[in-house]
């Protein structure tokens, strides 16, 4: 039912369901959710004030029984909410049901609406004709179309251009387009073509693909944003059209990006850097033009010079074909020391999944339906409910003298961009988090191994937090007794939520039992649970950041320079 009109607190506990969109196919789903929410009062938050270790305990034991943790990832893994993809009808259900249960607990929303989301627009566009390139030196102006001249996306940008050759850096072999040149908030002009007596594959490097590491071309665009600059045109050779039964020209390949075939976040739509890809006729015209001398010898390979610094403006026109939102969910809780509670505390996960896809397996039966739903009920469900029980059991006890921040984040799975909305539209200034615990995947065992039934991944502390990680390690000797690893196999650090904050200069710890043969398959189903771990991991989650609250000093950042691990230098 509708929120709207409500009086009672308990009307808040059920989602409302568009009867259009509806991922419910259940008169029995609904009837679980009336059961687990119930219609009682909320819990209330209790003042400032110690809590003595029995009032603690029993908070912990009310909150964190394994039998609890169950009947809400029961709903939220449910096969009714189709795997929470970023946006889904699925994901909306989700989110109401960690607003509804954030209110009775009686957290505070942070938003000035009194709301607990943080909405983040989506959307799929496509690049208009109208989009021009101006290329203006200094006794001549060129105005160039889009498909007629070039192709590429990006946003409008107006910027000095600079000459880098190919655009190539290859250390090995003491050969760097790039050197000497500050290229910085400019747009660079790369011709196309690797220099004379060089092949492609010397300029291959190593690049995550997946979960591995694999040598693979040199991507000239990502080059250049790692220089700094602000954009890229490339001068195309004829082959930018050629094509073979293998394989679609590259020109073809542009042409088809210029249309979204998803939806995609739109504030990361709109940092799009401008990425061009010139016609091999303009662009004899623009080196004609710039007073770029080839080297007739070698294939169109330029003298790293060129006679001037001209000025580029690139204008971009988009229509949009598609518009919906997601949101990020959270809850507050006011710290109780006057000096201390505008610090913040911010225990994490993301509520989201990958939806529906086709399993890579086939049932046996044609009459058995082939499960597409990927439930997520350890990545993230483990997680999501994790935060919300740690929400209700610091509701159940004093508030700390520290503030805590419950956020559950959306798009992680697309590539952590809920996180990274929140760092850059924070409701808090970023400088006071003091902390961030992000847990993600907390409910298995590490490569569903037996021995590892007390192993946990703790992870980030090392690379930011030498003093956080001692806080976790203290905390553990006194409730948890798990196996500490601070090993990172997998790159987990980069890998989720806490990254973002990392990069900020916040301290971060990441909690996972680590990944199984079931992630992101159908398979991760909450059968697979272990709910007395799951609750083991939060008991030690809880212990630590009410400690953090709670001490006189916060745990500095310290920024591991062997790690490459961002923040302030």
């Amino acid at each position: 039912m509708s929120t709207q009109g409500c009086q009672n607190r308990s009307c808040y506990l059920v989602p409302e369901i568009d009867r259009d969109k509806r991922p419910y196919r259940s008169l029995r789903f609904i009837q679980i959710l009336l059961v687990v929410l119930g219609l009682s009062a909320g819990i209330g938050i209790r003042d400032s004030g110690a809590d003595d270790p029995e009032s603690v305990h029993q908070a912990l034991s009310s909150s964190l029984m394994p039998s609890k943790l169950k009947l809400h990832l029961r709903i939220l893994a449910s096969d009714e909410l189709e795997g929470r993809a970023t946006p889904s009808p699925g994901l909306n259900v989700a989110a109401r049901y960690l607003a509804s249960h954030l209110q009775y607990y009686g957290l505070q929303p942070l938003d000035i609406d009194k709301s607990y989301f943080q909405d983040i627009q989506l959307v799929r566009r496509k690049v208009a004709k109208a989009s021009r390139l101006r290329v203006k030196s200094r006794n001549r102006e060129e105005v160039f179309r889009l498909g007629e001249d070039f192709v590429g996306k990006g946003n409008d940008e107006t910027a000095e251009l600079i000459f880098v050759g190919h655009g190539l850096s290859l250390l090995q072999k003491e050969y760097d387009d790039y050197k000497g040149r500050e290229v910085k908030d400019k747009i660079v002009l790369i011709q196309d073509g690797y220099p004379q007596g060089l092949r492609p594959e010397d300029f291959y490097v190593e690049r995550q693909v997946g979960r591995q590491f694999q040598r693979v071309p040199q991507n000239r665009y990502r080059t250049a944003m790692e220089k700094g600059a602000s954009g890229v045109i490339i001068l195309r050779n004829q082959d930018f059209f050629e094509s073979d039964e293998d394989k679609t020209s590259l020109y073809e390949q542009e042409k088809a990006s210029l249309e979204d075939k998803r939806l995609k976040f739109e504030f990361r739509q709109n940092e799009r850097p401008v990425q061009l890809s010139i016609f091999p006729k303009t662009s004899a015209l623009i080196r004609k033009m710039l007073g770029i001398q080839m080297d007739s010898e070698s294939d169109e390979s330029g003298v790293r010079t060129i006679q001037e610094h001209p000025v580029v403006e690139v204008t971009f026109r988009h229509r949009i074909l598609e518009r919906q939102s997601a949101r990020n969910v959270i809850g507050f809780l006011e710290g109780s020391d006057p000096d201390l509670k505008d610090e913040v505390v911010v225990l994490s996960a993301h509520y989201d999944h990958i939806g529906r896809r086709r399993s890579r397996k086939k049932n046996k039966s044609e009459d058995t339906p082939v499960d597409d739903i990927n439930n997520g009920a350890d990545d993230d469900g483990s997680g999501t409910v994790g935060i919300l029980q740690l929400a209700e059991a610091f509701s159940r006890i004093s508030r700390p003298r520290r503030s805590i921040l419950f956020l559950w984040t959306c798009g992680e799975e697309l590539g952590l961009l809920g996180s990274e909305y929140f760092v850059k539209h924070p409701f808090i200034p970023l400088e006071k988090i003091v902390a961030v615990l992000n847990l993600d995947m907390i409910g298995r065992n590490y490569q569903d191994k037996e021995e590892n039934h007390s192993h946990l991944f703790l992870i980030g502390t090392k690379e930011t937090s030498p003093e956080l990680g001692a806080i976790i390690e203290s905390a553990n000797q006194r409730v948890g007794r798990l196996q500490l690893d601070r090993n990172d196999p997998a790159h987990f650090f980069r890998r989720s939520d806490h990254y973002h904050f990392a990069k900020q200069g916040i301290p971060v710890a990441f909690f996972t039992t680590g990944t199984h043969k079931d992630y992101h398959r159908p398979s991760d189903e909450i059968e697979y649970i272990r709910f007395e771990k799951l609750a083991r991991v939060l008991k030690l989650v809880f212990h630590a950041g009410l400690d953090i609250a709670n001490r006189d000093k916060a745990p500095r950042f310290v920024r591991n320079k062997n790690k490459n691990t961002a923040g302030p230098s």
